[in-house]
C-alpha cells in the first residue's frame, strides 16, 4: 500500500481545531479522508505541544538543562555556556536554540 497525502503542520493543526471546537470526529475524518487513531494521534501532538507557544527563552533553556544535564554546562549565573551533541558548540552569550 503506498503512502498517504502529507499534510502541512498549519492543515494538521486546522483539523484538529475543528474537533477541539465541538465538531464530530468521524465527520471531520470523513471530509478530510483520514483515520480517527490519526486525528487521535495529531490531537494529542497538538495539546503537547500547546504550552511551548507561552515559554520565554529562559523557559526553554531550563528544559534543556532538566532533560539534559550532562551535555550541558552551565556557568555561576546559571547561563548556558557549550552544549555538547553531535558537534560541540561554544557560546558568548545564552545560545539561540530556535
Amino acid at each position: 500500500m503506498g503512502k498517504g497525502r502529507i499534510w502541512t503542520s498549519l492543515e494538521k493543526a486546522k483539523i484538529v481545531v475543528q474537533g477541539l471546537k465541538g465538531r464530530v470526529v468521524s465527520e471531520i475524518c470523513n471530509e478530510y479522508r483520514i483515520r480517527q487513531t490519526q486525528y487521535y494521534k495529531w490531537r494529542g501532538q497538538f495539546l503537547e505541544n500547546i504550552p511551548k507557544i507561552f515559554e520565554t527563552k529562559s523557559q526553554s533553556q531550563k528544559e534543556m538543562i532538566k532533560c539534559s544535564p550532562n551535555l550541558l554546562r552551565v556557568d555561576l549565573t546559571g547561563k548556558i555556556i557549550s552544549y555538547v551533541g553531535k558537534r560541540q558548540r561554544h557560546y558568548q552569550q545564552s545560545p539561540r536554540f530556535f
